[in-house]
């Protein structure tokens, strides 16, 4: 290729843009406004306004800029600095025979092969050459514009580097959608979305997986000690808030435990049962995770505190209580319900002294299919028969016996391993054991906990880092309080419709939550319209004995009123275990003509003002909800009244443009309050993202991966054994592949009808029956 000297530019400019410009080696010359153009004697006052203008320039013209190198002096000053086309020179190619061997070498010995990469250079010499002065300036003291290349046309710009800038706005967008569990390929799609179009993004799909990557490369090594520090954050904004962990002989993360001031007021308010369950894959160190659970006055779960634990020892659960407890000033609760784990059974009697421990009917029950057959639960009415007298809240414990055995006759599982042990513990888990206990249906509304679990699972996944799951729990604690708010909003302004004219219905209504009114009105009209009397006796104390007979329930029930005080009782216990009065004596007292719920009924927790009444610590501190940082609500009220803005002036191409205009040069003066070094440092805009900065030293070191009695692998059957060997005969492959195969699902080939890891396009069979064809 023939030298080609520098071009003036000033003299050689086409009219029409990206229009090329043919010399004797064929070499293209770009179309430019002479402003926008490098030119020999240009000073610019950093090598960054340099860089800026040679990157404008190259996106105008259509082509990527790469830095070269550079010389520096003994202090560090550049002296010359390179701005080359990044099709500049060619790439190495040396020993390339002995690198196509050693490929086809990993390949036959089943190791991964390099990557194959398309080759971009050219040889290009176009570039912008500066000198540092004595001024303190740069000037161009070279430039070459002919390019060995096309340019890009204008509907590819959009993939030139230049062109391509993850602002704060594309990393904050990544990362809230991140904390509702989007990746970066679907925030890139829901972006475009909101911009217009691919083009107006001003990212590729690379690079916001890219940003990603950074986001999780930030916190790598410092991931506990900055988990950890983010509590110590919280508790200097709120006094409220509690934390406590344990780290083992070498520093590492192992057990954590904390709860913010409204989850401590929801525990004074509501904790009087609780449910803890242990939950697997929220994050990559396979850390459980472990939610206390309990039910607000709209009758939802609701969160009075998080763990992570690194093992599900006795050790492990009894320190996540006693610090649960001491969170709560040692108020424990009347109840507590959980699996069966073996540690939990051990550690909670040790710490939960005064509590009755349950088991969750829910987790035994949905075992039953797998314990005794899916043909025994399908084709007969076992299923029907057993839940009958389990889920029975009426029967009394001698009832319940002569009930579960006759089903345990009938189907011929008296000798069955696992009723026979679920019979002996069954004042654990049958309500008919334990009719008296307070539960407000969180022991019938099978779930509680696991509805809790699958909850925050739409939030976490088993690949976040603590920092991550830290910001995706608050994300999800976040939206629980919503819906929580909007049910009180909803019960503040709303009223139900009135079944009866009567004042002791609308009493209830005025006082209840939504939710738990339409229980009581359910009773209500059981009383009204269901129930009556089949003897009554006044006794000398002057209390009446009544014996209701439950036309629905085909039953007849004992109820005790005393009329001087309104006190009751019913043999249904109904009160007892949900808080709120049966139908039985809703009858009684609707005849003596009682116009309120007598004040003794009715429970603080169900009413729409439980949540008005104040909670102070231990240390006499208010526990409210922290005030959000005004800084952030500041940045929220600004985005909205920014989307507000673009929305009004979207009618009109004047508003929109001078809307663009004044957006601009509000971003023109705050960029030129800041210096090159400050704008556009990736670690600088995650630390911001984050709320925390990362450190080269860590006192607190991340946890090793857990091995959990949770999420292993399952048994593989004869058949699929059978399969996979198969399969692997047939075609050949390696063990090694054979076993990565048994984590997919089989299929049937629509081409030889066998199941198996294939499709009709690669059946095995069929090269053979091709082969033997031939």
């Amino acid at each position: 290729m023939d030298q080609v000297d520098d071009v003036d530019v000033n003299s050689t400019v086409n009219s029409t843009p990206f229009l090329s410009t043919s010399f004797s080696s064929k070499q293209w010359i770009p179309s430019c406004p002479p402003d926008c153009k490098p030119a020999v004697g240009m000073t610019f006052s950093s090598l960054a306004d340099a860089n800026l203008f040679y990157n404008r320039y190259a996106s105008i013209c259509g082509f990527e800029v790469r830095l070269g190198s550079d010389n520096k002096h003994r202090d560090g000053t550049v002296l010359r600095k390179y701005f080359l086309c990044n099709k500049q020179g060619f790439k190495e190619d040396s020993d390339s025979t002995q690198k196509r061997m050693l490929k086809s070498e990993k390949q036959k010995s089943g190791k991964s092969a390099s990557r194959r990469t398309a080759l971009k250079r050219t040889g290009c010499r176009a570039c912008m050459k500066v000198r540092f002065s004595s001024f303190g300036s740069y000037t161009v003291y070279r430039f070459h514009e002919p390019h060995t290349h096309e340019f890009t046309t204008p509907k590819s710009q959009m993939f030139q580097k230049q062109n391509r800038n993850m602002t704060v706005v594309h990393k904050k967008f990544i990362f809230d959608n991140a904390k509702l569990n989007k990746g970066a390929s679907l925030s890139f799609h829901m972006m475009k979305e909101h911009v217009g179009g691919y083009a107006n993004i001003g990212a590729s799909l690379v690079d916001f997986k890219n940003c990603y990557r950074d986001l999780k490369t930030y916190v790598k090594y410092g991931d506990a000690h900055m988990f950890i520090e983010s509590f110590k954050q919280k508790v200097a904004h709120s006094s409220g808030f509690f934390f406590d962990y344990v780290v083992d002989e070498t520093q590492r993360l192992t057990r954590v435990f904390w709860a913010d001031a409204l989850c401590r007021k929801h525990y004074a308010l509501f904790g009087d049962m609780v449910t803890f369950d242990s939950t697997f894959s929220t994050n990559k160190y396979s850390m459980i995770f472990a939610p206390f659970t309990g039910v607000d006055n709209h009758r939802k779960c609701i969160t009075f505190g998080c763990a992570l634990i690194a093992n599900e020892d006795v050790d492990s659960y009894t320190w996540v209580f006693d610090t649960f407890l001491r969170c709560m000033g040692g108020c424990e609760p009347v109840s507590i319900v959980t699996d069966q784990d073996p540690a939990m059974k051990i550690a909670i009697p040790k710490v939960f002294e005064k509590s009755k421990h349950r088991f969750c009917m829910w987790h035994i029950m949905k075992k039953v299919r797998e314990k005794v057959g899916y043909k025994l639960c399908d084709e007969t009415d076992f299923l029907l028969r057993l839940n009958a007298v389990v889920w029975n809240r009426e029967l009394e414990p001698d009832e319940f016996v002569s009930g579960w055995l006759a089903v345990m006759d009938e189907f011929g599982l008296q000798k069955h391993d696992w009723f026979m042990n679920l019979f002996d513990i069954r004042d654990m888990w049958i309500p008919a054991y334990f009719r008296d206990i307070f539960l407000g249906g969180i022991l019938r509304s099978t779930q509680r906990s696991e509805s809790e679990n699958n909850f925050f699972n739409h939030f976490l996944n088993p690949f976040l880092s603590l920092v991550e799951f830290a910001s995706r729990f608050q994300t999800a604690i976040e939206s629980q309080r919503y819906h929580h708010d909007q049910l009180h909003a909803n019960s503040k302004k709303s009223f139900p419709q009135l079944l009866t004219p009567l004042p002791i219905e609308k009493h209830a209504s005025e006082l209840y939550t939504l939710t738990v009114f339409y229980l009581f009105q359910t009773e209500w009209k059981a009383a009204c319209f269901s129930c009556g009397i089949q003897s009554f006796i006044t006794d000398e104390s002057g209390l009446d004995h009544v014996c209701v007979v439950d036309i629905l329930r085909e039953k007849t029930y004992k109820v005790t009123y005393n009329p001087g005080d309104h006190a009751s009782s019913c043999s249904c216990k109904m009160f007892e275990r949900e808080g709120i009065l049966c139908r039985h004596v809703l009858f009684i007292i609707k005849g003596k003509g009682v116009r309120e719920l007598p004040s003794r009924y009715i429970l603080n927790r169900w009413t729409k003002k439980a949540l008005e009444k104040p909670i102070f610590d231990c240390s006499g501190n208010i526990l409210e909800e922290c005030i959000a940082d005004s800084k952030n609500k500041l940045v929220g009220d600004l985005w909205s009244s920014f989307f507000s803005c673009v929305s009004l002036a979207e009618s009109s191409n004047d508003d929109l443009e001078k809307l663009l205009d004044m957006i601009e040069s509000f971003k023109g003066s705050i960029l030129s309050k800041h210096t090159s070094n400050d704008v556009g440092k990736s670690s600088n805009d995650i630390e911001s993202l984050i709320g925390i900065s990362s450190s080269s030293e860590y006192s607190i070191h991340p946890p090793n991966i857990s091995v959990n009695k949770g999420r292993k692998k399952r048994m593989i059957s004869k058949r699929e054994e059978a399969i996979h060997k198969k399969r692997s005969s047939n075609v050949g492959k390696s063990d090694a592949c054979a076993t990565e195969d048994q984590v997919k699902k089989p299929r049937t080939c629509k081409s030889c009808g066998e199941v198996g890891f294939h499709d009709s396009r690669n059946c095995p069979n069929k090269e053979c029956d091709t082969s033997s064809s031939s």
